[in-house]
Formats: structure tokens, C-alpha cells, sequence
């Protein structure tokens, strides 16, 4: 459900980009802010599944969105994983 979007997030595959990346990231944050943190909104397997597709890119997540991006693309991809630790 969640893949396609962490695969961009990532910048995995042929047809990533940095501007593809940032958009990426906007959509997860945004998931993750209202599926996450609020009162649950149906169940909580949308919730797990979201968390674990997260963990499932964890590394290519800090390699590709923290460690070799700029500054903005890697605040909105730590954002991404605090709203999932939380």
C-alpha cells in the first residue's frame, strides 16, 4: 500500500529524482501525522502495516534521506521517523 511511496522516499529504482524524493516524503508525513498521531481512525492494522513498511526501507530511509540529501529533505525525512517512533 505504503511501497511505491517509500521507494521514492528512498530513491530506489530507475525512476527516483530529488524533487520525486521530496514529494514522497510530504505524502508520508502527512499519512503518518493523521494515521499515527491522533485518535485511530479505523483500525489498527492500517497503522502496523504503515510502521512496518517504514522499517522495512529503515536503512536506504537514513542513507538516501538523511545522511546524503540536503537539509530540508532530511528534516522531513526525520520527521517521517519520529511521528513513526511516537
Amino acid at each position: 500500500m505504503f511501497h511505491k511511496l517509500l521507494t521514492l522516499a528512498a530513491l530506489e529504482g530507475d525512476d527516483c529524482s530529488a524533487m520525486l524524493q521530496v514529494a514522497a516524503l510530504d505524502l508520508l508525513v502527512w499519512i503518518a501525522a493523521v494515521n499515527l498521531c491522533g485518535p485511530p481512525i479505523g483500525s489498527s492494522d492500517i497503522q502496523s502495516q504503515f510502521v512496518t513498511a517504514v522499517q522495512s526501507k529503515l536503512d536506504e530511509l537514513i542513507m538516501n534521506g538523511i545522511l546524503m540529501s540536503d537539509r530540508s529533505t532530511a528534516h522531513k525525512c526525520a520527521k517521517l521517523l519520529v511521528l513513526c517512533i511516537e
